[in-house]
C-alpha cells in the first residue's frame, strides 16, 4: 500500500528545534517498516513549513503507523496531520495532440 503523510508548522506553534524534532520522529517511524519513495519539503523562502513523505507499507502495519502518528500529533501540539492512501498508480504514456483528439 502506498501512503502519503504530510505534516506542517505554518501556524508557528513549534520552535525551529521542535519542528526539526517532529520531522525526525515522523521520519524514524516511516523508516521502521517501510520503503520510502520520496520526501518533499516546502521551499525555504515560503511563509509556511510543510513536509510530505510517500512510502510503501504492508497493510498489516497500517493501524500501528496511524496510531503512532496520532501520538506524535499530540506530542507536538498539532491539530492534525494528513494521511493519504493511494491504492492505484496509473502510468501515462506519451501522446501527441492528434492522438488525444481521436
Amino acid at each position: 500500500m502506498i501512503v502519503f503523510v504530510q505534516i506542517g508548522n505554518s501556524d508557528d506553534k513549534l520552535t525551529q528545534r521542535e519542528w526539526s524534532q517532529f520531522i525526525e520522529e515522523v521520519r524514524e517511524l516511516i523508516l521502521l517498516d517501510s520503503t520510502v519513495i520520496g520526501e518533499w519539503f516546502s521551499a525555504p523562502d515560503q511563509p509556511w513549513q510543510n513536509v510530505c513523505w510517500m512510502y510503501e507499507i504492508a497493510e498489516r502495519n497500517r493501524g500501528a503507523d496511524m496510531s503512532h502518528l496520532r501520538r506524535l500529533c499530540a506530542k507536538y501540539r498539532q491539530d492534525s496531520m494528513a494521511w493519504t492512501e493511494a491504492p492505484r498508480t496509473l502510468f501515462l504514456s506519451p501522446s501527441t495532440q492528434e492522438e488525444e483528439a481521436e
